[in-house]
């Protein structure tokens, strides 16, 4: 009982930081905005990249002894496409995982990630182009947007609630409003996970693990 209750503490925990994380970004990409919505912006079909996305997620673990730990990671390199056609593709390098411990950083990549097996995961959808390229200087747009993850040859569907904001002519700005909650459960990495618990001394890691996405988009067409 006492380990149920850790974990969901950590679970939780989780969550409230990041989604504070995610709306502090909110709040920066707002900042950035024109002052002059009604300023002249070109609306028409357009193909927008980010080369300079961030993910970030926090990994809730409880020790033999029943002590709490949160540990915060990103990855390093990640890059997303939106097509003409709202065709949205973010593609994560899960060798760039960076925990800030190197030892950490190398079994999530070697147990748990099988980067040599699966060197990326992506995520992938259909966005409504035609109400993104639409929005004027000082306007933002909120989608609640079906998703599907693919992580170590898995497809499972997921939900974003994310914010979109116009900063410029050829800029926009997206990040998650709150975090995306991915179970590992059902990607079928709990074999991965129970090394990956051996190996560093752990009784459990949480499988709801609470992610957070940054991306400042250009318009490239």
């Amino acid at each position: 009982m006492k380990l149920i209750s850790a974990s969901i503490a950590i679970f939780l925990s989780s969550v409230f930081a990041l989604s504070a994380c995610s709306n502090s970004e909110s709040s920066v990409a707002n900042s950035t905005q024109s002052s002059s919505p009604s300023a002249a912006i070109l609306t028409d079909a357009a193909k927008w990249e980010s080369n300079n996305t961030k993910i970030t997620f926090l990994m809730g673990k409880v020790t033999p002894e029943l002590k709490s730990i949160t540990e915060p990671a990103h990855f390093d390199t990640s890059s997303a496409v939106l097509g003409v056609d709202g065709k949205f593709v973010l593609t994560i390098d899960l060798k760039s995982i960076s925990t800030d411990i190197d030892i950490r950083n190398q079994r999530l990549k070697d147990w748990f990630f099988e980067t040599s097996k699966f060197p990326v995961a992506t995520v992938t959808g259909q966005l409504d182009s035609a109400q993104i390229n639409q929005l004027k200087l000082g306007e933002t747009l909120l989608l609640d947007q079906n998703l599907s993850l693919n992580l170590h040859g898995v497809d499972i569907p997921i939900q974003a609630a994310l914010l979109i904001s116009r900063v410029d002519n050829n800029r926009m700005i997206v990040n998650t409003r709150t975090p995306v909650i991915v179970d590992i459960g059902k990607i079928d990495m709990l074999e991965e996970m129970e090394k990956l618990m051996e190996g560093i001394g752990v009784s459990t890691i949480i499988q709801q693990v609470p992610i957070s996405f940054y991306g400042e988009f250009s318009r490239i067409s």
